[in-house]
């Protein structure tokens, strides 16, 4: 429960960070227009940049075929 709870708030801390500097994540227009990436740990988070911030569309464990769930 402790690794689950210190991975929740490195995730919060990460978005707070995207939010406000949405360029940072690596583009993926290649599967959608607009689509952002970063990694935390074994995660991908999938985002879009949205007006005063990010619209996160998906977290996902990086060891799966995440291609075919965008």
């Amino acid at each position: 429960k402790a690794a689950a709870d210190r991975l929740i708030l490195r995730i919060n801390d990460l978005l707070q960070q995207l939010a406000a500097h949405p360029g940072i994540g690596a583009n993926q227009d290649q599967y959608r227009k607009g689509l952002r990436c970063f990694p935390i740990g074994n995660y991908l988070i999938f985002y879009e940049p949205v007006e005063n911030g990010i619209q996160v569309l998906r977290i996902l464990h990086g060891a799966r075929q995440w291609e075919d769930l965008l």
